[in-house]
């Protein structure tokens, strides 16, 4: 499926407790797709395993807060993105009907790259919400992190 492509990313994080590390809420009248997450960390040496899940939510869910509202960047072109992304959300999305698409570990010495099949992305339809969310703290660590999504006309 043919989509606009743009990227979601933070960099510099020290992420310390549990968080979306990306939400991105489509809006009422545009989908969009997953095309990849990576995230990375520059301070630690230290083997730790981080347990992380990409969800979908719908129905009376809140996108989370207490993070940043990076403005998503298109990748080819200038037209704004409709979604609206959040990234290190420490109050996380919640409510609604949620359910897990991946479930997954990592180790940050490593870091994590999700990059699916064309025909295997995930897409959020619109008014839906999907989180990238770490599940648990082994260490604290600065981290980088980019998404990359396609939106759908």
């Amino acid at each position: 499926m043919k989509s606009r492509p743009y990227t979601i990313s933070f960099a510099n994080v020290s992420v310390a407790v549990i968080q979306d590390l990306f939400s991105i809420l489509s809006t009422s009248g545009m989908a969009w797709e997953l095309h990849e997450i990576r995230v990375g960390q520059i301070t630690t040496t230290s083997i730790a395993l981080a347990r992380v899940r990409l969800l979908k939510l719908t129905g009376g869910f809140s996108q989370g807060s207490v993070g940043s509202t990076p403005t998503p960047q298109p990748l080819f072109g200038t037209q704004a993105a409709t979604v609206t992304a959040h990234c290190n959300d420490t109050t996380q999305a919640s409510g609604g009907t949620i359910t897990t698409l991946i479930s997954d570990v990592f180790n940050y010495v490593n870091g994590f790259l999700y990059l699916p099949a064309e025909d295997d992305r995930p897409v959020f339809a619109p008014s839906q919400l999907g989180a990238f969310v770490i599940d648990n703290i082994p260490i604290t660590a600065t981290m980088n992190g980019s998404a990359t999504i396609g939106e759908l006309f």
